[in-house]
């Protein structure tokens, strides 16, 4: 069994930039290189901008690399949680054109990522959530989406699509011409005038316009952000030998959701708030049992409101974030819409995204349950027979081997607990990770939790 994700070890050798080894002044900055920021550099090349993309890590080896890979209006109950008709009516129009855009690319540079179109099925698994799936089926009719209630307890639809995420990504790779840094970290970003000033290590992005297209908007706490969002985490194993043509999510909460990738089925589990558990082994246990040939877990960003941030923060600053676990075609639509914005050309989801919109009842609500969740996570850190704290360290008994690391995250200060299945430590307020050594893999810390040894 192995604890990294099937597209890793499902796609070619990746096209590899290098470290950013000087100075640079363009006109626009992408922070991110995942599908989001990929996209968005798609959508601006050649439009007479100078235009450079930095990647903390490697191009596409954080979320997109996690995902399921879906590429599906079909979201759960989606469009009846967003009660006001003329919302869902726009995010279903929203998420149907992303799966064109998605589509169109595809065709249009001849990129080989295993795009297969396969029906979607929504399944309630009580009396409660019959009636609910009823109205989404209701709403669906109404939009005329060729919608099929197979049951009370499920609705299934045609027109949605799978894809191997990463063979997509290596495609528009190649597809670009813009300057492209791995492995390069932005610390820390200063306001001038008329211009962002992006620090590295060693040096500086002097850059007009700034897209922040990072799976979590690390440098943004005036923002608010931490008090927007929340991760969420969920659990995801491929077996080989199973075979079924149909994408499948419950609307229950945790989820489960199913896709199957050439002989294999992925089957995703167990969704819940970061700083609702400490016992991740728990959580991976169905999974485990089922003796999987692959196992990972994954983190997702989730808004008070159902509905993901993309657009205009201030002047020339633009950030994409929060797709409540629908990347895939959120990530794609980014793309688009943050494109438009910067070109200065008309998109009907501007409004719909814009991360100032309010929603006062579904903030109260997030903030009062979620913010519990974290005070508890940050001041009641819970120990086990492996894992214990000294002072400021963070201790944990793996097997026999002893290891150290600093006890609270370098973001914002939450005690760290140890994922003893992927083995990396990881922050239940905000999704960090780190190396059972301690050094960075993803998430908004800036820094390594590496403890010094002393001879």
């Amino acid at each position: 069994m192995k604890t990294n994700s099937i597209w890793l070890d499902t796609v070619k050798k990746p096209i590899s930039y290098k470290q950013l080894d000087q100075d640079l002044n363009v006109d626009v900055l992408i922070i991110g290189g995942g599908i989001t920021g990929m996209s968005i550099a798609y959508h601006l090349q050649n439009k007479g901008l100078h235009t450079a993309l930095v990647e903390r890590n490697k191009i596409g080896r954080g979320i997109t690399s996690k995902t399921t890979g879906k590429i599906d209006y079909l979201q759960g109950l989606k469009y009846t949680k967003l009660k006001n008709e003329k919302t869902a009516h726009l995010y279903l129009k929203s998420q149907l054109e992303a799966i064109n855009i998605l589509k169109d690319i595809i065709t249009k540079e001849k990129i080989s990522c295993d795009l297969e179109q396969t029906p979607s099925v929504l399944i309630a698994q009580t009396e409660k959530e019959e009636k609910q799936l009823q109205e989404e089926y209701i709403f669906l009719k109404k939009e005329n989406i060729p919608v099929t209630n197979l049951s009370n307890r499920e609705i299934k639809v045609e027109n949605t699509f799978h894809f191997h995420p990463l063979k997509y990504l290596e495609g528009l790779k190649s597809k670009l011409t813009i300057p492209i840094y791995e492995n390069t970290n932005i610390l820390k970003v200063k306001r001038h005038n008329d211009y962002y000033l992006c620090y590295t290590n060693e040096h500086q992005i002097k850059a007009k316009i700034l897209v922040i297209a990072c799976h979590y908007p690390f440098f943004l706490f005036p923002y608010l952000f931490p008090f927007k969002c929340y991760p969420e985490k969920s659990y995801i194993m491929a077996k080989k030998g199973v075979k079924q043509k149909e994408n499948k999510i419950t609307i229950s909460h945790p989820t489960r959701s199913e896709r199957t990738f050439k002989d294999y089925q992925l089957t995703l589990i167990g969704s819940h708030k970061t700083s609702d558990t400490f016992t991740i082994k728990e959580n991976f246990a169905p999974l485990l049992n089922s003796n999987p040939d692959y196992i990972w877990s994954n983190e997702d960003v989730m808004t008070f409101d159902s509905l993901p941030f993309i657009g205009h923060l201030k002047e020339n600053l633009y950030i994409a974030t929060g797709y409540n676990t629908w990347g895939m075609t959120n990530a794609t639509l980014a793309g688009k819409i943050i494109s438009d914005l910067i070109l200065k050309k008309p998109n009907p989801y501007i409004a719909l995204f814009d991360p100032h919109r309010s929603n006062p009842i579904a903030r109260i609500t997030y903030l009062g349950k979620t913010g519990k969740e974290y005070l508890k996570a940050y001041v009641k850190p819970k120990t086990t027979k492996k894992l214990h704290y000294e002072d400021s360290k963070a201790i944990y008994n793996n097997n026999g081997e002893e290891i150290v690391v600093q006890k609270r995250c370098p973001h914002l200060g939450c005690p760290l607990i140890f994922n003893e299945v992927e083995q990396v430590w990881e922050c239940p307020c905000h999704a960090s990770k780190f190396t059972k050594e301690g050094y960075w893999l993803k998430g908004p810390s800036k820094k390594d939790i590496t403890i010094a040894k002393t001879k």
